[in-house]
Order: structure tokens, then C-alpha cells, then sequence
């Protein structure tokens, strides 16, 4: 049981967040109800989009009509398909009046959310070994978050901040081969649920998880990696003028003077960067790795793996991996599945001394609150 739902519960997702209108259609057209008695507004039997904007006062505009309500539910008519965009979505709609805005929820079966947030995070031309892995990590973390959040509006956003997710996945996909052949079964340590973190490519070592996520949670153990060591992402460089990086850092509210010099003083077992020092002008910056990746973006500084040298008017950084290293690999996966390995393989190499367990067994109790999401990401892949 979760909350004192019926298992499996349905996983609710944010798929868009404090925007002023959204369109969404359905081939036999949409059932427009209300989302707590379901008892429906109206009914929209065309599949031309049904636009949904913030109305006046607290009400809402949708489609001909206006409204005297702050959410309400769309499903596709006779169990049809929603679309927003080019995506399709399985399951309802749910929109929320959100402070001026719109929040667009997604709510569908578990194993659905699942497919979709595996086609998210890897390629269906990877191998299915790795696919079965990463669908392990990617419930585990999912269920985790329901429990976390299970009184809140959504369980989940769509981005790298918790779980890529891209809709709706053909039945056809590999993809659901990953899922079915894995389904219902999760990560568990000292019978609890892990968060089953995740992240593009550890550079050789992936990290303690204490060391980069706050809240009380089982610890997973840093591992070396040899399979994460000749990926795409497994060495890079970045060249960042001081004065850009003297803006990310106000940008950031740390006011530093003109950079003279970046010093490490501090790294973990995986030789990522715990603590940096920045000194300019107007004194000495000390600032956790963590926190400087953020500042500088996940997208520009990959990882905190790294070294770091001035040349002149520039920080020269050479590091390795992308991601906070947490948790599995993706191409570590990659590389094991291309190998011969299978999925419990994987996650008993990255989830060290984890036990695999059937959701159905489980008694599934409601973890710590952590203060806030997880890190976001960078690389367009988890960063949780």
C-alpha cells in the first residue's frame, strides 16, 4: 500500500509549470471534468486542441467556456490519447490554477511513467540489458518520490531536476520489453527503498551519495568504474574567461573582485572536488565543488571531477565524466550490456549491496523529507 492507495498507485508527473495557456487534443475529442468527484464539466467531442488558459479572477478558460474553478481534469474520449505539442500522453490531464499560472500534471499507471522516463534517459538502440538497469533505477527513484510526496499536487517534475520523461511510448519500443521484463521490482538497502541516483558517465569512480545529496537516506558507496572509462563523455576540457566566470558567480550571489586564482583543497575518495578556494582582489571565496558546478552550470563545467589551472585572463578545467556521480552510469551500463552482462549485473556493480525486491513485497512507509530536489542536471540526462 502506499499512502492508502491501492498498489500500484499512479504516478503524477509535472510536465509543465507556471505557463499562461496550454493546447491539448485527442483524436475522439476530450472530457473535461472535475478533478476530485470526476464528475465531468463538459464534454469537447472534436480533435481539434482545446486551448486552457488562466482566466480572469480564479477561473479558468477552457476551450468556449469560462470556468469558476482553479483545476480540472481532461481525458481523451473512449480511452484515446492526449496530445500537447508534438508529445502524446497516456492517463489524464490535470491543470491547476497555480499562482497566475498553469501546472500541467500528468497522472498514469506507474509502469507507463516508467517507459516514458526510460525513453527519456536512454536510447532504445542501447543495449537491452542496460535498458532493464536503468528501469530498475528509474522505478525505484520514481516510488521513492511518491512516498516523498504522496500529499503533494505532482510526485515528480519532467527534466533533469528528478527524471527526463517523454510521454507516451509505443508498444512496439524495446523500451517496454526493458519494463515488462523488470516490472515491479526495485532497489531496496537494509529493506528500504534507495533513492536509486543516477547520472550520464562517472569518469572512472562514482561518488559516496552522502557527499552530494542531503537528508536522511541509505548511503550507496562510491565504486571504480572501468566501464565508464572510454565513453563519449569520459574526458573533456573547458576554457572559461575570468570574467565570465566572475558573472556566473554574482549571477549566483557570491560577490568575488577581479579572480587571481582557483585553488582545490579538498577532495573525496573519488578524487572529485570537495572544496575550492577562489581569491581575488577583495579577499578569499572558499566554496563546495557541489555548489561551483551549480554556479558555473551543469551544462559548462560537466562534472566535479576535474583539475583546474589559470593561463592568463582564463580557467583552464580538465576533468572527467558528466554528472554528479551518483549511483549508475549510464554509458558504465552501456559498456556492460555491450559486454555480455545482465541487468542484476549492473545494478549490483553500481548499487553496491542493494537487494533486488518485488514491489508486492515490500512494505513501503513514507522516507525523510529532504530538503528540496535533488541537484538538477547537466548533459540532457540525470543529474539526480
Amino acid at each position: 500500500m502506499l499512502g492508502g492507495e491501492a498498489w500500484p498507485a499512479p504516478a503524477r508527473v509535472a510536465i509543465l509549470e507556471n505557463v499562461a495557456s496550454v493546447e491539448v487534443s485527442a483524436e475522439r475529442g476530450i472530457v473535461v471534468s472535475d478533478p476530485q468527484s470526476r464528475r465531468p464539466h463538459f464534454s469537447f467531442p472534436n480533435p481539434t486542441p482545446l486551448k486552457i488558459v488562466a482566466g480572469r479572477g480564479q477561473g479558468l478558460e477552457v476551450g468556449p467556456r469560462l470556468l469558476s474553478v482553479s483545476m480540472i481534469t481532461l481525458e481523451a474520449i473512449r480511452g484515446g490519447i492526449l496530445k500537447i505539442g508534438q508529445r502524446e500522453y497516456s492517463g489524464l490531464i490535470d491543470l491547476y490554477r497555480v499562482n497566475g499560472g498553469l501546472l500541467v500534471v500528468n497522472e498514469l499507471p506507474l509502469e507507463e511513467y516508467v517507459v516514458g522516463a526510460l525513453r527519456g534517459e536512454m536510447s532504445e538502440k542501447w543495449p537491452l540489458e542496460a535498458l532493464k538497469a536503468q528501469a530498475v533505477a528509474i522505478r525505484t527513484y520514481t516510488v521513492y518520490h511518491q512516498l516523498l510526496n504522496q500529499a503533494k499536487v505532482y510526485h515528480l517534475a519532467a527534466g533533469t531536476q528528478y527524471q527526463n520523461y517523454a510521454g507516451r511510448v509505443n508498444s512496439a519500443s524495446p523500451l517496454w520489453v526493458a519494463v515488462r521484463e523488470t516490472q515491479g521490482q526495485v532497489l531496496t538497502l537494509g529493506g528500504q527503498l534507495v533513492v536509486a541516483f543516477y547520472h550520464t558517465d562517472s569518469g572512472g569512480w562514482t561518488e559516496r551519495s552522502d557527499l552530494v545529496f542531503s537528508g536522511e537516506m541509505p548511503r550507496l558507496n562510491g565504486i571504480r568504474d572501468e566501464f565508464s572509462v572510454d565513453s563519449p563523455h569520459a574526458r573533456w576540457a573547458l576554457e572559461l574567461p575570468l570574467r565570465d566566470l566572475r558573472e556566473l558567480l554574482r549571477r549566483g550571489g557570491i560577490a568575488v573582485g577581479e579572480i587571481l586564482d582557483i585553488e582545490v583543497v579538498d577532495r573525496s575518495e573519488s578524487l572529485r572536488v570537495q572544496r575550492l578556494e577562489v581569491r581575488h582582489t577583495q579577499g578569499t571565496t572558499p566554496l563546495r565543488g557541489v555548489d561551483f558546478r551549480r554556479l558555473v552550470g551543469y551544462d559548462t563545467l560537466k562534472s566535479t571531477l576535474f583539475a583546474v589551472s589559470m593561463q592568463r585572463d582564463r580557467a583552464i578545467f580538465q576533468g572527467r565524466g558528466w554528472g554528479h556521480g551518483v549511483g549508475l552510469s549510464q554509458y558504465g551500463a552501456k559498456e556492460m550490456g555491450e559486454r555480455g552482462y545482465g541487468y542484476r549485473d549492473i545494478l549490483v556493480s553500481y548499487y553496491s549491496g542493494t537487494v533486488l525486491a518485488s514491489l508486492d513485497t515490500l512494505t513501503l512507509t513514507p522516507p525523510t523529507p529532504t530538503p528540496g530536489p535533488p541537484t538538477p542536471a547537466g548533459a540532457g540526462s540525470s543529474e539526480r
